[in-house]
């Protein structure tokens, strides 16, 4: 039997998935347009902001099946910013998607180290799409560096 993907990566306990999505504003159709037609650099560097700004990661399950992906140096799993680009970006092969986030300190403690030699996708925009690719230890740099550009950003509510 398989074991559903929220208990094997111990996220079985994060708080209202569903709070999570519904908070979203939908994105304006230009800003989804103009990203969809980025290179993987621009959109690269819209998954760290959002990620950072958000504190969560998205990723779309076939039912309670994490697909994992061939490429070129081994297995990939595909994240994405928004909930938007993950339901409108995620492969055919998914036949039962499920979007869900994922919080960043989840993704980073919980689900990574059950997955420690997978890379993965940044913010893919379809099965042919030019992507960036980066191992989890890369991912982690960045997203730290993000990370600390925001703890260095006064709060306005502070004032």
């Amino acid at each position: 039997m398989t074991e559903l993907w929220s208990v094997k990566y111990g996220l079985d306990n994060i708080d209202d998935v569903e709070t999570r999505i519904a908070r979203r504003s939908p994105m304006a159709e230009q800003k989804f347009d103009a990203l969809m037609k980025a290179d993987p650099d621009q959109r690269e560097k819209y998954f760290y902001n959002q990620c950072a700004d958000h504190q969560e990661v998205w990723i779309v399950w076939d039912d309670d099946i994490l697909p994992i992906y061939n490429g070129e140096r081994g297995e990939l799993i595909n994240v994405w910013p928004d909930q938007e680009f993950a339901k409108k970006c995620h492969f055919p092969s998914v036949k039962n998607p499920k979007v869900t986030p994922i919080p960043l300190n989840d993704f980073m403690d919980k689900f990574l180290q059950k997955e420690p030699n997978v890379e993965l996708s940044i913010f893919p925009i379809g099965p042919n799409s030019l992507t960036k690719v980066i191992q989890i230890e890369s991912f982690a740099i960045t997203l730290s560096n993000e990370l600390a550009r925001y703890q260095t950003i006064p709060n306005p509510k502070h004032f």
